[in-house]
C-alpha cells in the first residue's frame, strides 16, 4: 500500500472514535454524523471491500447505545407528522432486512466463508438504523441544515475522490482506473453521491428558497453550493462516469423552469468548462475545432449510453440473462434464489452458456462479480427483488404525499433522483452501499428532503 492510500485510510479510521465521542457528548449530532458518514465514506475500499462506511456507522450505532445506556430514550420527535405510507414502509423495509440477514446466513452456509459475517452485520445495522429513524429517537435538523450537510459531505467526498485519482496518476505513475476495485470503488458505484446531491443543489438554488443563501447573508453558503457543483462536474468528466452525465443533463432539463434561465445557464457553463478543461489535457492541438469534436463525441456517447448500446454493456446484458436463467431451475431458486453472494459461483455455467450464444469470448472463469441487480436476483430470488421494488415504490409514495399535502415543490427532482437510484442497479452493484439504502429507507434522506418548505 502506498502512503497516499494509507493516509486516507488512517483518516477514516481515526474518525471512528471521534464519531463515538461526538454522538455520546451531544446526541443532537446524530443526523449530521449519519449524513456525513454515508456520503463521504461510501466509495473507499479495503482490499476490494467497501468497509469504511460500515465501520463508521457501526461506531455511530455504538455511540447511540452509549447514549441510551446513560440517559432516557428521547422520543419527543415521534409526534412529527408521518405520511399514511410511513408505517407500511417501515414494516416492509424491516422485513427486507430480516430476509437479507437470512439470505446472508444461507450464503455463509453454502460458501463456508466467514467473510459472509460482514453482510449479516451490515443488514443488521441497516435494520437498527431504520428503526431509530422511524421511531424518531433523535431530533431531525432543520431541512435547511440537511441541505447544507449534504452539500458539504458531497464536496468533501468528491474532493477526496478526485484528489486520489490525480495523485495516483501524477505521483504513483498509475492510471486512475488501475486502482478501482481495490482502493476505491468503480466509477459507477463511486459516483453514487451525485444522486443525493441533485436535490440538495436544486433546493439551494431554488428562487423561492433564497433563505438558504440570503436570509443570513452568508456568502460561505453560496460558495458551498457552487463549489459542490464544480467538483461534481469535474469528477464526472475525469472518471468518464456516464450515469453522472445523465444525472447532470437530466437535472438541467428538469430544473430550468424552476431555477430560472440565469442559474441554469451558470450550471451549464460549469458543465461545459469542466468538459473543456479536461479535454484540453487530451488534445494534441489546443484549438476550438478539437474541443467541438470532443464535445460532440461526448454527447453522442451520452446518448448511446442512455440506450445501453455501448460494447461495454454487453457483459451486463449477459449477466442479466444468465441471472434469470439461474433462478428458473426450480421453484425454490425462483422465489428464494441460491443465497446472498453465492451468485459469484452459481452463475458461472449460465454466464458461459449465455456468452456463447452471443458469440462473446470468455476464457476460463473461476468467479463472476455481477455489476447489476443480477446479484440480488440470483442470490435472493423474486422475493428479494419484490422487497426492493416495494421499498422504491413506497419511497415514491411518501415523496408524492409530502410534496402534495404540504404544498412543497421539488417533487419532480426528488422522483428523478429516486429514478436514478433505481436505474443504478442496472449498471452497478450498489447493494453494499449504506447510502443506497438510506435513499429508500423510511424517514430516509430523500423523504426528509421532500419535507423541505420552498414557499
Amino acid at each position: 500500500m502506498n502512503s497516499i492510500y494509507l493516509s486516507l485510510l488512517l483518516f477514516f479510521v481515526i474518525m471512528g472514535p471521534i464519531v463515538i465521542i461526538s454522538i455520546s457528548l451531544k446526541y443532537s449530532r446524530f443526523w449530521t454524523l449519519l449524513i456525513f458518514v454515508v456520503i463521504s465514506a461510501g466509495g473507499v475500499m479495503i482490499n476490494g471491500y467497501c468497509l469504511i462506511d460500515k465501520y463508521l456507522i457501526g461506531c455511530l450505532l455504538f455511540g447511540v447505545l452509549l447514549v441510551f445506556s446513560v440517559r432516557p430514550v428521547c422520543q419527543r420527535h415521534v409526534s412529527q407528522k408521518k405520511s399514511r405510507f410511513s408505517k407500511i414502509h417501515f414494516q416492509v423495509f424491516l422485513l427486507f432486512m430480516y430476509y437479507m440477514i437470512f439470505q446472508s446466513i444461507r450464503g455463509l452456509v453454502v460458501l463456508d466463508d466467514l467473510r459472509m459475517v460482514q453482510f449479516i452485520i451490515f443488514f443488521t445495522m441497516l435494520g437498527i438504523l431504520s428503526y431509530i429513524l422511524y421511531k424518531g429517537f433523535f431530533p431531525v435538523p432543520s431541512h435547511k441544515n440537511i441541505i447544507k450537510i449534504v452539500l458539504f459531505s458531497t464536496l468533501i467526498y468528491f474532493t477526496l475522490y478526485l484528489g486520489h485519482g490525480v495523485l495516483t496518476e501524477l505521483i504513483r505513475g498509475m492510471g486512475r482506473f488501475d486502482v478501482q476495485g481495490e482502493e476505491w470503488a468503480g466509477s459507477s458505484v463511486a459516483m453514487f453521491p451525485v444522486f443525493t446531491a441533485i436535490p440538495a443543489v436544486y433546493y439551494a438554488l431554488k428562487r423561492k428558497s433564497k433563505q438558504i443563501l440570503l436570509e443570513e447573508k452568508d456568502f460561505k453558503q453560496t460558495c458551498l453550493v457552487w463549489a459542490t457543483v464544480i467538483i461534481i462536474a469535474a469528477t464526472s468528466f475525469y472518471y468518464d462516469s456516464r450515469i453522472s452525465w445523465i444525472a447532470i443533463t437530466g437535472f438541467l432539463l428538469l430544473s430550468v423552469w424552476d431555477l430560472g434561465i440565469f442559474k441554469s445557464v451558470k450550471v451549464l457553463v460549469i458543465f461545459l468548462v469542466s468538459l473543456f478543461i479536461l479535454s484540453v489535457g487530451k488534445m494534441q492541438e489546443h484549438n476550438f475545432i478539437a474541443f467541438i469534436t470532443r464535445a460532440g463525441s461526448f454527447f453522442e456517447e451520452l446518448f448511446i449510453s442512455g440506450l445501453g448500446a455501448q460494447p461495454s454493456d454487453m457483459s451486463r446484458r449477459i449477466e442479466i440473462v444468465a441471472g434469470f436463467q439461474s433462478i428458473t431451475d426450480s421453484i425454490q431458486t425462483l422465489f428464494f434464489g441460491t443465497g446472498f453472494y453465492t451468485e459469484r459461483y452459481k452463475l458461472i455455467p449460465y454466464y458461459l452458456e449465455t456468452a456463447s450464444q452471443y458469440l462473446m469470448p470468455t476464457g476460463v472463469i473461476d468467479i463472476i462479480r455481477p455489476a447489476t441487480f443480477t446479484s440480488l436476483l440470483s442470490g435472493t430470488g423474486l422475493v428479494g427483488i419484490l422487497f426492493l421494488f416495494l421499498c422504491f415504490f413506497l419511497t415514491a409514495c411518501e415523496i408524492i404525499e409530502y410534496t402534495k399535502d404540504n404544498n412543497r415543490e421539488g417533487r419532480k427532482i426528488l422522483l428523478f433522483t429516486l429514478l436514478l437510484v433505481f436505474m443504478s442497479i442496472n449498471i452497478s452493484l450498489n447493494f453494499g452501499l449504506i447510502l443506497f439504502y438510506f435513499c429508500i429507507m423510511p424517514s430516509g434522506l430523500l423523504i426528509q428532503m421532500s419535507k423541505y418548505e420552498t414557499s
